[in-house]
């Protein structure tokens, strides 16, 4: 017999007992029956948290090795795919060099372990511009000089911080852009 507690209410009778969903461990109590039943012996339903873990995706502008960070109390594996070859322990992982973006697998403890966690190694392109020519001559008239649309910032070393600058005045002008990836 299967018991809530000592002298309480039957559950069910039988060798075996599967409990319904449980959160927390219970403690269950089996009996034997009969005309001289045996003592109450306590059967523990252990509940085993599922490890906890956090993760950090990590990007490089260009080809890179990367190194890819997780957190937990638990010991951590890195995997190529859930459930797939294990590439290593601990909290930190570092690439191989990579030429394109690819996505890691991080999994925290062992009784227990939490679902795979996709961790991201971003190898995002650097960007491109062309001011056209190296050389242009304008005799008399400005010339614009255009970095190209679709970027985060720009910086000439004109000081000017837009797309475009126009000059009339002989020199060298270059500009730095960063693209929203912050290449």
């Amino acid at each position: 017999n299967w018991y809530d507690a000592v002298n309480g209410n039957l559950i069910t009778t039988g060798n075996s007992f599967t409990t319904p969903i449980l959160t927390a461990t219970t403690t269950l109590y089996i009996q034997t029956a009969g005309i001289c039943p045996s003592n109450f012996v306590a059967v523990e339903a252990i509940i085993n948290p599922v490890s906890s873990i956090s993760v950090t995706d990590a990007s490089s502008c260009g080809s890179a090795s990367l190194t890819l960070n997780a957190n937990s109390t638990e010991t951590i594996t890195w995997l190529d795919a859930p459930g797939g070859t294990i590439l290593g322990t601990g909290n930190t992982f570092t690439t191989p060099f990579l030429n394109s973006s690819v996505q890691y697998f991080a999994v925290a403890g062992g009784i227990c372990p939490s679902e795979p966690f996709a961790v991201n190694a971003n190898i995002n392109s650097i960007p491109v511009i062309s001011l056209g020519n190296d050389t242009a001559v304008e005799s008399g008239n400005s010339i614009v000089l255009d970095a190209g649309s679709g970027f985060a910032s720009y910086t000439w070393n004109t000081s000017a911080t837009t797309q475009f600058i126009s000059t009339a005045i002989s020199g060298d002008y270059s500009v730095l852009v960063t693209d929203a990836n912050g290449c």
